[in-house]
C-alpha cells in the first residue's frame, strides 16, 4: 500500500495550501469552521499515511476520521469558503440548509449506509458555488474542473483493480479538488475586494 500511503502527503500539502487561502477578513466563526474542516481531513490523511505505510495500528482512527471528513468536513469546507461570496439572504439560507443536511446525513449514516446522500450534498454545495460565481468565467471553470476531479474518483474506482493505486489516485484527485476550490474562491474574494472601491 506504498502508493496509497505516499499519496496522503500530497493530500496533506494540498490541505495546508488551502488553509492559507481563506478570504480575509472573515467572521471568526467562519474562519474557525473552515480551518476545523481542513484540520479534520488532515488528521484523517495523517492516520491514512500511518496505516497504509504500516507505521502503526490506526485503522479505527482512520475510519472514524474519514467518516467525519466525508460527511461533515467536505461540505463545510465548500460552504464556509464560499460564504463571503453569497450575494443574498436566500443563497445564505440555501447554504445553511446544506450544512444542516450534512449534519443530518452524518447522523443517518451512523445507522444506515447512505453514502450517496452525503455525496449529493457535497455536489450540491459545489454547484451552489458554481452558480453563485458564474459571472467570473475563470472561477466558474475552476469550480467545474474541481467537481469533475471529485466525480472522476468513481470512474477510477471502477476501472483500477490495484487497491494501492486506486487509493493513491483518489488522494491525488481529492487534493487537487481542495487546491482548485480554495484558489477559485480566494480569487473571487480578491476580485471583489479590488473591484469594490470602483463601484
Amino acid at each position: 500500500m506504498f502508493l496509497a500511503g505516499i499519496s496522503e502527503f500530497y493530500l496533506l500539502a494540498a490541505l495546508a495550501y488551502a488553509a492559507t487561502l481563506l478570504a480575509k477578513p472573515a467572521p471568526p466563526a467562519i474562519t474557525a469552521g473552515h480551518l476545523a474542516a481542513l484540520t479534520l481531513t488532515a488528521l484523517a490523511a495523517i492516520c491514512g499515511a500511518i496505516r497504509f505505510l504500516e507505521l502503526g495500528d490506526v485503522l479505527i482512527w482512520h475510519k472514524e476520521l474519514s467518516f467525519y471528513s466525508k460527511h461533515l468536513a467536505m461540505p463545510a469546507f465548500v460552504i464556509l469558503a464560499l460564504w463571503h461570496n453569497l450575494p443574498s439572504s436566500k443563497t445564505r439560507s440555501i447554504a445553511i440548509g446544506l450544512l444542516t443536511m450534512s449534519l443530518v446525513s452524518c447522523w443517518l449514516n451512523f445507522i444506515y449506509s447512505l453514502g450517496a446522500l452525503s455525496d449529493g450534498i457535497i455536489v450540491s454545495a459545489i454547484l451552489l458555488a458554481a452558480y453563485t460565481l458564474r459571472a467570473n468565467r475563470q472561477v466558474f471553470v475552476q469550480i467545474i474542473l474541481a467537481l469533475a476531479l471529485l466525480l472522476s474518483t468513481l470512474l477510477w474506482s471502477a476501472l483500477i483493480t490495484d487497491n494501492s493505486l486506486r487509493i493513491g489516485i483518489f488522494h491525488l484527485c481529492l487534493g487537487s479538488f481542495f487546491v482548485l476550490m480554495a484558489r477559485s474562491l480566494r480569487t473571487s474574494a480578491t476580485h471583489h475586494k479590488v473591484a469594490a472601491p470602483a463601484a
